[in-house]
């Protein structure tokens, strides 16, 4: 990287720590009512075909897009305990606790509970994201620590992502703390890390409203395609069953979509302090929707077994 970039990157990164960054929050909040949205099991088709490729693929471009390459690994580390397996243990905790007290689903026993919350295994397992996040995030700093040139870091990140992305279509077995996930986590972050030091101030003069229509009609057209020649209509990072490649298209355009919408057109506080918040909602947004659903019931009938569809909320209810 040449020296000018090394040094508007440090000075970037800089600015990240002493400021939150409008668009990024907002980002994050959209992206977390995505994902309280899917979690309801009432969401359209269609709001999932179209949210899918970003919801949880944005989160890993914005710690990339975050990451301090100035950090040594032992404040890294201690950052990151701190900002994502304390809230994870802790949150976690709690949620398994609340469940053993009040619960909208089969009772789940306390031992079976920690056991899937220890060894993180599958989607069921509580908060699986943040487990996900913490051991991409470690994996993530050891490659930017080793790997110093720019085409070569480029190379790596897209093998595993290309190996992971294999391993997932054809055996497909769930690994202990969502380590299957890792190709697809560090991919995005490494994007997300090189916009900030190197594309960001080349792509600013592209962030209009016309570049955004042509962004929109792009990943229409590339989910139509993806519906009419792979009959896939949800694509996301838990889903392998279409092709690789439309997988990784659909969730970078539609990234730079959405970067883009936030940017130009939405200043939402409302989503903004979701966005600064996404832990705790991330935590405990199927309790507050299964009590929501549960007093509903008592003025309109919904069907709660759809619902409830979701084997994710057997442990977050």
């Amino acid at each position: 990287m040449i020296k000018n970039s090394e040094n508007l990157a440090t000075v970037h990164t800089d600015n990240l720590n002493n400021k939150r960054i409008e668009w990024i929050d907002i980002a994050r909040g959209i992206c977390m009512l995505c994902v309280m949205i899917s979690h309801t099991g009432l969401c359209p088709v269609l709001y999932r075909m179209i949210f899918g490729p970003f919801f949880l693929s944005m989160f890993f471009f914005i710690s990339g897009y975050l990451f301090n390459p100035n950090k040594n690994i032992k404040e890294y580390i201690k950052r990151k305990t701190k900002t994502l397996l304390v809230p994870f243990i802790v949150f976690g905790l709690i949620n398994i606790f609340l469940r053993q007290i009040l619960t909208f689903n089969e009772k789940v026993g306390l031992i079976e509970q920690l056991k899937d919350f220890i060894l993180q295994i599958g989607n069921s397992a509580g908060l699986w994201f943040i487990a996900c996040l913490y051991i991409a995030s470690l994996v993530f700093y050891l490659l930017n620590y080793y790997i110093k040139n720019n085409k070569v870091y480029i190379e790596v990140i897209t093998i595993l992502a290309i190996i992971f992305a294999i391993y997932n279509k054809i055996i497909g077995i769930e690994l202990p703390w969502h380590i299957q996930k890792l190709g697809w986590a560090i991919f995005f972050m490494g994007l997300g890390k090189i916009y900030k030091e190197t594309l960001e101030i080349k792509l600013k003069k592209y962030e209009n409203s016309i570049n955004l229509l042509y962004g929109i009609l792009l990943y229409i057209a590339l989910l139509i395609f993806n519906w009419l020649f792979f009959k896939n209509t949800y694509t996301s990072i838990n889903t392998y069953d279409a092709s690789i490649v439309m997988q990784f298209l659909l969730s970078i355009v539609s990234i730079w979509d959405l970067s883009l919408i936030v940017k130009l057109f939405i200043k939402s506080k409302f989503i903004k302090f979701i966005g600064q918040n996404t832990l705790i909602y991330f935590a405990f947004h199927g309790k507050v929707q299964s009590l929501l659903m549960k007093v509903l019931n008592y003025f309109i009938t919904i069907n709660s077994g759809e619902f409830f569809y979701n084997k994710y909320y057997y442990n977050i209810c």
